[in-house]
């Protein structure tokens, strides 16, 4: 009796890991684009701002399950993570400017080791298969979160880093989603939003990025899609 309860209880756990092993990084995938997308739609108030770090929890969250192969990672993850939570929430009830700076220091941390260990990751993987390719999305989309919040861990540091063409003096990148649209315009070479780099770390900051998504696209990204069909472990 006791054995069939223990099978019983085995074959869903087995199936539930075998699962996420080939499913890691779809829910952070969705988990970002969903950030994406409600964003710019909920930056104006506490209500909004309360939505938007509940939001930004959920991609932490899923940034650590994308990422917890090993307890060395898991805890990595959840020493950078947990405190931009807590302190994300601190500054949403005090509006202490230190609070939302740290804050942004550790997203920063966060978001850079989540892109540099799916991108290992990917680079380490022998079979191609779905997930392989969800994680190197992931990647592009981290990298253009981690600048964003790098240009505003930059702009608390260094003020009038970043300004809006046009608009001397008043212009400026003020919100998450304006960070984000101008991380973008860089990393595809669209530079469509009017945002200028006005100090020189900023400026370097900026080429960097450009250089990354250039090498991005053109070196890895074309090696999975090559890859990908040819894979004898590929999964469907």
């Amino acid at each position: 009796m006791a054995g069939s309860i223990h099978d019983a209880m085995e074959k869903p756990v087995a199936a539930f890991l075998f699962w996420r092993n080939h499913n890691k990084f779809l829910f952070h995938l969705i988990a970002l684009i969903i950030l994406i997308i409600l964003l710019p739609y909920f930056e104006q108030n506490f209500i909004d701002e309360t939505f938007i770090n509940i939001l930004l929890a959920i991609v932490l969250i899923s940034g650590v399950y994308a990422v917890s192969d090993t307890i060395g990672r898991l805890g990595i993850a959840l020493v950078l993570g947990v405190p931009s939570i807590i302190l994300g929430w601190m500054y949403l009830s005090s509006k202490v400017i230190l609070y939302e700076f740290i804050a942004s220091v550790f997203s920063l941390l966060f978001f850079a080791f989540v892109t540099i260990t799916i991108l290992l990751s990917i680079l380490r993987e022998k079979n191609v298969c779905r997930d392989t390719l969800f994680g190197s999305i992931c990647v592009y989309i981290l990298l253009g979160i981690t600048w964003a919040v790098g240009y505003m861990v930059l702009e608390m540091a260094i003020p009038n880093s970043f300004a809006v063409a046009g608009l001397p003096g008043a212009g400026h990148l003020n919100t998450f989603s304006d960070y984000i649209l101008y991380s973008f315009s860089n990393l595809t070479l669209l530079g469509s939003n009017g945002g200028l780099a006005v100090s020189s770390t900023a400026i370097t900051m900026v080429t960097f990025e450009a250089i990354c998504g250039t090498i991005y696209i053109a070196v890895l990204i074309a090696w999975l899609i090559g890859a990908y069909p040819h894979s004898p472990g590929k999964q469907g």
